[in-house]
């Protein structure tokens, strides 16, 4: 879903991410992101509208009972471009497609791929490969219920042993970054996974060296802490419910 933050800063102050979950009706949808997407979001980003477009193949789990088979994920980085109307959203088609036949593009993009839900994330934290411009190719996106109670210890672990550990991962060549975040809209626990963590790699062989040494670094990064109390801590606040391995697309900076 969100490898895209891969440009973002670590620590991001107060930037969010609008996640449409998209669902395929043909074959065409890579061709449509490439074709019809990519140039309008190139439109936006050079008028400061948003910060940044990628766009996600779904690559497990798949098939026709799947969430999601591709997402659009953009990076906003000022609060008042969250109200984005269907006026201004023709606008910048227009301009992107000047002289061109909008209403067969509109038609052909919407014959490919349906929107059936957007969430809004809050960026929380970061950990990113430095230099890092393009998105990583592969991530594993992790989401999370965790309730109203419970949020403050969530974060809280996040930050003293998830953060430390997935920049050791960095660090030794594995990851490309690590990526925590919030769910803003729609808010609370009805509507699903509230917190989403990303892995974001380079490579299988990247992830399969990190998986192989994952106990090494984990005693590495946290040498003296009690590991099964803290896992026993964690899988008493947080409930993991779905973990997706995505797949970068497209991407416009």
């Amino acid at each position: 879903m969100l490898i895209q933050i891969i440009s973002a800063q670590e620590a991001p102050q107060r930037t969010y991410l609008e996640v449409n979950c998209i669902k395929a009706k043909n074959d065409k949808v890579e061709e449509v992101a490439k074709k019809i997407l990519k140039p309008y979001y190139e439109t936006r980003i050079k008028d400061g509208n948003i910060a940044s477009w990628d766009f996600y193949k779904v690559r497990f789990p798949n098939g026709k009972d799947c969430n999601c088979d591709f997402y659009s994920v953009k990076l906003i980085d000022k609060f008042e471009n969250l109200n984005y109307t269907s006026e201004q959203r023709m606008a910048y088609f227009a301009t992107a497609f000047e002289g061109k036949d909008l209403e067969s593009l509109i038609q052909e993009a919407r014959a490919a791929l349906e929107i059936v839900e957007t969430n809004i994330y809050e960026n929380l934290d970061a950990a990113i490969k430095p230099g890092s411009v393009k998105p990583a190719d592969y991530g594993f996106v992790n989401y999370f219920e965790i309730e109203a109670q419970h949020e403050n210890d969530f974060r809280e672990m996040m930050s003293k042993y998830g953060k430390p550990f997935f920049k050791g991962g960095i660090e030794a060549g594995n990851m490309e970054g690590w990526f925590f975040f919030r769910r803003w809209l729609p808010k609370g626990t009805d509507f699903g996974p509230n917190y989403v963590t990303v892995d974001a790699w380079g490579s299988f062989n990247n992830i399969d060296e990190f998986r192989n040494n994952e106990y090494e670094l984990i005693k590495k990064v946290h040498p003296e802490v009690d590991l099964q109390a803290v896992g026993n801590q964690f899988d008493q606040i947080a409930k993991m419910t779905r973990r997706e391995l995505i797949e970068l697309v497209e991407w416009v900076r």
